[in-house]
Order: C-alpha cells, then sequence, then structure tokens
C-alpha cells in the first residue's frame, strides 16, 4: 500500500563517527569547508599509495617509472553537518576543487574561510562504473564559523595534522608494498605503511594546492 511521505524523508548519508568522511556514490553530504586544501597524487595500481613524484628533476617514483601515472587528488578538513559536526578530512578530485574554486570566483571570499557557505555533495556513478562519477557540489548559504568551530580549528594543529595524514610514501615504502603484493607470506601492506617515513626532499609543485580561507 502506498504511503504518504515528507519531503525531507529522502535518504540521506549518515556520519560513521570516524576522522575521514568518505564519499559514496548516490548520497548526498552537507559539508563545511574548513581552511584550504593540499594536493597529493594517488596511485590504486598495481599498488595503494602516495606518490613522491619528481624531486630536483628526477622521477623517484617506482610506479612511474614503471609506467603507471598517479592521478592528482586534494584533502580539506570539514565539518560534517551530518555527524554531529564533527571535524574530518575529506579527499576529493579535480572536478570538486574546481567547483570550489569558481565560488571563489564569483563570490571573492574563500570557500573555506570565515565566511564561507555550507556545501552539500552528491557523487553519480552511471550503472557501475567507478571512474565515471560525477561530483556535485552545490552551495547553500554563508555559514560564519561559530567560536566553539573556532576554537576547534585554532586548538586541533589541523593543518599540520592534514600534512601528515596525506604525507606522500617514500620510494623504499612503495618497493616494500609492490614486494608484499607479490610475496603474500612477506610483511604486509598495513605494516609496511605503519612504519616511519624518511624524511624526503620536496615534491614538485612543492606548494600545497591554495583554496584561500580561514588562518590556522
Amino acid at each position: 500500500m502506498p504511503k504518504y511521505v515528507q519531503w525531507d524523508d529522502a535518504e540521506k548519508s549518515k556520519g560513521s563517527g570516524g576522522q575521514f568522511l568518505k564519499l559514496e556514490p548516490n548520497k548526498k553530504y552537507r559539508i563545511r569547508l574548513v581552511s584550504n586544501a593540499v594536493q597529493y597524487f594517488q596511485h590504486w595500481e598495481p599498488v595503494i599509495c602516495r606518490s613522491p613524484g619528481v624531486v630536483d628533476g628526477k622521477t623517484v617514483d617506482p610506479l612511474m617509472l614503471q609506467g603507471f601515472a598517479p592521478k592528482k587528488r586534494y584533502a580539506i578538513w570539514v565539518f560534517d553537518r551530518e555527524d554531529q559536526n564533527r571535524l574530518k578530512v575529506m579527499d576529493f578530485p579535480p572536478t570538486l576543487f574546481e567547483q570550489f574554486a569558481e565560488w571563489k570566483a564569483n563570490f571573492n571570499d574563500a570557500p573555506g574561510g570565515a565566511n564561507g557557505p555550507d556545501w552539500v555533495i552528491k557523487l553519480e556513478v552511471p550503472g557501475t562504473d567507478r571512474r565515471r562519477t560525477k561530483y556535485k557540489a552545490s552551495y547553500l548559504d554563508k555559514a560564519p564559523f561559530s567560536e566553539d568551530e573556532i576554537k576547534q580549528i585554532k586548538e586541533g594543529n589541523l593543518k599540520e595534522k592534514l600534512t601528515e595524514f596525506r604525507k606522500e610514501n617514500t620510494p623504499e615504502e612503495i618497493r616494500q608494498l609492490l614486494a608484499a603484493k607479490s610475496d603474500p607470506t612477506g610483511p604486509s601492506a598495513t605494516s609496511v605503511l605503519s612504519t616511519p617515513s624518511i624524511p624526503q626532499a620536496p615534491v614538485k609543485p612543492e606548494k600545497p594546492a591554495n583554496t584561500g580561507g580561514y588562518d590556522f
């Protein structure tokens, strides 16, 4: 039997309660961007890792030397409005970055700044082909940070944490991941990636992508 429904009965995303906001197909997410995004380069094949890229004009990424090209990605802190307004890290592709940047160009203000808006993000996947995923970001009214949000931002060491979360893997770590994949009896990917990284020279582009915004 059919039933009457309310206009707000549409399926909403449910927060996971973790520190990372994973965007899933055919769901909507309401978020508030916080400050700037960082740019990094991600491999998914033949192993999952972040590329160390090119240093001083020399390719140091073992996967790039094998012909595997990493994909440009971004990460930013957000307040997850659907999960008790928790601070989380959201990873996203260039197509979404361009939509945030368009808002900045139109309003001459930083989308992650003190007077930025809330956003609703939706992923659409034609069929089952995740490679064709479309990201759509719709901005809402401006949502100035509350006193509590400003406190969380200032006391959270967010800039340092985000840089650490999305730090590139070293060439040695990537070689170990490849070895672990080809030898199931060797160290696991988790144990490889949990090994402290040896500091590397800056990867080009050296500066994180900048959306403009609130100063940590």
